[in-house]
């Protein structure tokens, strides 16, 4: 594993309906929905340093701390981005935030775990 602090990476991606609190059940509320800012950011996380991990190899996110600071409505993009901000072992902790066109919507840490997949599928057990 070669994941090192300060590695990075940035994208983007337009704000669509179903994206938004309504379709997670909070009818009428056309903004970016809580949840799926999460998961953009963890999958942000996740883009940062999956090229630097050996094969077999992914990771888990154990831990997320955001704040969701604005909202965003559908049709505005999002510039999502994650840093890595600590390494331990094979603990990787990032700095993730989204921004909109009028500023920060949301930023916080998020923390994953760099696991060896076939082992942790195994423990796992089937899913089927």
């Amino acid at each position: 594993m070669s994941v090192e602090v300060g590695m990075q990476t940035s994208w983007q991606k337009q704000v669509d309906a179903e994206m938004t609190a309504d379709r997670w059940g909070n009818k009428g509320v056309m903004v970016l929905a809580t949840p799926t800012l999460v998961g953009l950011l963890e999958g942000t996380a996740v883009r940062a340093i999956a090229d630097h991990l050996e094969p077999g190899w992914a990771t888990v996110g154990t831990h997320i701390d955001l704040r969701h600071l604005k909202a965003t409505p559908v049709g505005d993009t999002l510039t999502l981005t994650a840093e890595v901000t600590a390494v331990d072992g094979r603990r990787v902790t990032f700095h993730v935030k989204a921004e909109d066109s009028t500023g920060v919507a949301g930023e916080g840490t998020h923390e994953r775990v760099v696991i060896e997949l076939a082992r942790f599928l195994q423990r796992v057990g089937p899913t089927g």
